[in-house]
């Protein structure tokens, strides 16, 4: 196998101008598998595939890192060959010794149904199938990888339930067949080389199912399938009889089947907190360990089911290998996304918190890597949105949508890991919070409802009206406390003095201005006058500048700039047509510099974060960074750093002296 010369892990594959990666990367679903003899984890993630050495429990490689985003990866039956598919709907097969592309297959499809959620070879490595959102193909990879042998569609009129990127696919051990959903209510089997369907199984189920898993015994005469409700049928290809009663994990959020060598069908049940693996010709427990889970199908058995791969809430990955004794051991860094990102004072920790997923994470940035995590509670308090006070000591924190307390902010003492306040003016989900600079006040967003609160005797001080439409609002403060300014997709930017609740003014975002304050091509300006948008569009980032004179606000095509003192317009930059999504804002810490994150736009490989000049309005570097959203930017205080928190999971590390001179 390639080797990578390096050890620091943080450096691999790093997009050019990027210093340091913390973070691994998303796992979508059916995102890893062993390696036929279990000594190989491969995990594909947002940024590209990783293979783990398990016997050393460490990473040996990453690669596939071009487009990143990849979705679904399969070891073949012999170990020669891994198949990684992404969610433009690109297949590649790669050579497992050298890593090298081998071939690609691009799967048939439209736009929104190339994502590829399933990968699996048959057992004489002659046939791949790849399954996506409503299609699925067999092909001949080694003989034809342009055409698919087989090509089917699923039902069109309904969507797989949340979760779900594509129905399941199984070869037989003989190569011969293939079970795959070909409904919603029902599971086929093909013959590949005739393409015949010899048999059709029918759920007794109305509802569109999720998440679900099929598996042929060693013999090829059974084909075991789970369902969304935890339910595992198994029937009997021939006759197509169900051979069993359905075996009920009810109270498990997923189960997972696998047969080992011998027939035996074991099954995982991923329950809240713990995954147990039965026996269920024995109907007892092999095993169980603790797992903080938000399940998804990238959970995977080994060939021989002795091994079991599953993500927890930490954005590790757990590995239980069968014994005796039995062990799990983890993997670390695979975090599901990247919402916020906040420099401590003093530059040496960045803090990073994840959307409803876990809890904040405070990296180091001397040694990249996490040294603490926090919040880690129960499952039904796992934050939506969270606060880092300015003296680094609190941390406010709101829970997820369908908890019996969503809407309640709880505040943390960060020294002791101890509740000391708790705020329950909110009837529903909490999407923002922000502490003032001065530590005195905490905003928080629920709905149309804006709340200051009193920071320091935690009692609501009183409700800024003034927007339609706050749901997904922003806000930002003025360095000195006294003054905030709230956006929102009602595509009003109000600023307001914090302490009596008084509106000030509004900062206007009408289309048409002087056309001099827009700063961008002749073409795009051009085309801005004749588009005649709407008077006011909604605005997703807000920054107030660090001098405080001025507010840079982020909407579809354009980042306007306030003079923060009179409401004026001092600029409208409009970044290219193929970044038109400026929804990540931050200014340096001199205030010269404004840093702009955009969200990914189709065709893309990658998305830009731009460095502009304010005094000029010019655009003076662009970065390539993150393959999909920038969720927000931070500086480091001396500037001489740029945080870029991504979607895929990632924190990328930017060196900004070339380029400010800090």
């Amino acid at each position: 196998m390639k080797q990578i010369s390096s050890t620091d892990i943080t450096t691999w594959d790093l997009p050019e101008g990027a210093i340091g990666r913390l973070g691994r990367g998303g796992v979508h679903n059916n995102g890893m598998a062993f390696s036929p003899d279990g000594a190989v984890l491969v995990v594909a993630s947002e940024i590209g595939c990783w293979w783990y050495d398990l016997a050393a429990m460490a990473p040996r490689a990453l690669w596939d890192t071009e487009r990143g985003m990849v979705s679904a990866i399969s070891f073949s039956h012999d170990a020669r060959w891994i198949a990684a598919g992404n969610l433009d709907g690109i297949v590649k097969i790669w050579d497992s010794q050298t890593l090298q592309c081998l071939t690609k297959i691009n799967v048939p499809g439209n736009s929104a149904e190339k994502d590829i959620g399933h990968l699996i070879f048959s057992s004489n490595g002659q046939y791949l199938a790849a399954a996506g959102r409503h299609r699925s193909a067999v092909y001949a990879w080694r003989i034809d990888p342009d055409t698919p042998i087989a090509h089917f569609t699923t039902d069109q009129t309904q969507e797989p339930a949340s979760g779900a990127a594509a129905f399941p696919i199984s070869f037989s051990p003989d190569s011969s067949l293939l079970a795959y959903k070909s409904d919603y209510n029902a599971t086929s089997v093909l013959h590949v080389e005739t393409g015949e369907n010899i048999a059709k199984f029918s759920d007794k189920y109305t509802e569109p199912l999720g998440y679900y898993e099929l598996a042929f015994s060693p013999c090829g005469q059974y084909l075991a399938a789970c369902d969304k409700r935890n339910t595992i049928h198994i029937w009997n290809i021939h006759n197509g009889i169900l051979e069993t009663a359905p075996l009920v994990y009810g109270s498990s959020i997923q189960v997972i089947p696998i047969y080992t060598s011998d027939g035996t069908l074991r099954v995982a049940g991923l329950y809240q907190n713990e995954v147990v693996i039965w026996d269920t010709v024995e109907k007892e427990k092999v095993d169980a360990f603790e797992c903080w889970g938000q399940y998804r199908t990238a959970s995977c058995f080994s060939n021989d089911g002795t091994r079991f791969a599953v993500p927890n809430r930490r954005g590790e990955l757990h590995v239980w290998i069968e014994g005796p004794p039995s062990t799990v051991v983890s993997l670390p860094g695979h975090l599901p996304n990247t919402n916020s990102v906040v420099f401590s004072k003093d530059g040496s920790t960045l803090v990073s918190s994840t959307k409803g997923r876990t809890g904040n994470f405070f990296w180091n940035i001397a040694q990249r890597r996490a040294k603490q995590i926090f919040p880690f509670l129960a499952d039904h308090d796992l934050p939506r949105s969270s606060a880092l006070s300015p003296c680094e000591k609190l941390l406010a924190t709101s829970g997820r949508r369908r908890t019996s307390k969503v809407g309640t902010i709880k505040i943390w003492d960060l020294v002791s890991g101890t509740q000391v306040a708790e705020l329950i003016e909110h009837q529903k989900q909490v999407y923002t919070l922000a502490f003032s600079p001065t530590g005195e006040h905490l905003i928080s967003v629920c709905g149309k409802s804006i709340i200051v609160w009193d920071a320091l005797c935690w009692e609501k001080r009183h409700s800024l009206i003034g927007h339609i439409d706050t749901i997904a609002a922003v806000v930002a403060f003025h360095p000195n406390g006294k003054h905030l300014v709230t956006a929102s997709p009602d595509g009003l930017a109000l600023l307001w003095n914090v302490k009596s609740g008084e509106q000030l003014f509004s900062f206007p975002t009408a289309n048409l201005l002087d056309l001099t304050v827009y700063k961008g091509t002749p073409q795009d300006i051009q085309e801005v006058i004749e588009k005649q948008e709407p008077a006011h569009r909604g605005i997703k980032a807000i920054a107030f500048s660090s001098c405080g004179t001025l507010i840079a606000g982020g909407m579809q095509g354009e980042i306007r700039v306030w003079d923060a003192m009179t409401s004026e317009t001092r600029m409208a930059i409009l970044p290219p047509q193929s970044c038109q999504k400026q929804y990540a804002l931050a200014f340096s810490p001199c205030s010269r510099y404004l840093a702009s994150g955009a969200w990914w736009q189709e065709g893309q490989k990658r998305v830009s974060i731009r460095l502009w000049e304010i005094a000029t309005g010019g655009n003076i570097h662009t970065f390539w960074g993150h393959p999909t959203d920038v969720q927000d930017l931070t500086f480091s205080p001396d500037g001489a750093l740029l945080a870029s928190g991504g979607l895929d999971g990632t924190i990328l590390l930017w060196d900004m002296e070339p380029f400010t001179g800090s």
